[in-house]
């Protein structure tokens, strides 16, 4: 019962939810060296190319996102795939503040883009999503839906 209790409160609050999980960091933003998440996760620019390199990617200056995810495996984002990319910056009407200052951006640059679509409360929104031409995907609450009990065949 007590275990059940500590996992109803780390994963209803964002910041110990965080900690037990982790957060993808931004090594390469926009085809730049993000210096501080190598010192924060103790790489250095050796060890990145190395890891470049695994995922296939030989030439840095290709690279227009790497990102450490939290198991340790790095996504490559190209040049040429950037404009497909898409970075979650809410979940579950929480915002992903660290994600949009890796993005040079913050929380209220994005209460405002979302006004701009006509969405009032981020606490209403499930899910968002920032594309590189600053645009956003958005489901609401109303949007998600349970399927519980339903067969696909």
């Amino acid at each position: 019962m007590f275990y059940y209790i500590v996992l109803m409160i780390i994963y209803r609050t964002e910041k110990p939810a965080q900690l037990m999980e982790g957060i993808p960091d931004f090594l390469i933003v926009r085809g730049k060296i993000n210096q501080s998440a190598l010192q924060k996760n103790k790489l250095k620019v050796e060890q990145l190319r190395k890891m470049l390199r695994e995922v296939g990617q030989f030439n840095v200056d290709q690279v227009y996102y790497a990102i450490l995810e939290v198991d340790g495996r790095l996504t490559v984002v190209t040049d040429d795939e950037r404009d497909t990319f898409s970075i979650m910056v809410v979940n579950q009407g929480e915002v992903h503040t660290e994600t949009l200052d890796n993005l040079g951006k913050d929380a209220d640059w994005l209460v405002e883009a979302l006004a701009e679509q006509g969405y009032e409360e981020i606490s209403a929104i499930y899910y968002a999503e920032l594309f590189e031409d600053d645009s956003l995907f958005v489901l609401t609450d109303e949007d998600v839906v349970s399927l519980e009990g339903h067969d696909i065949d």
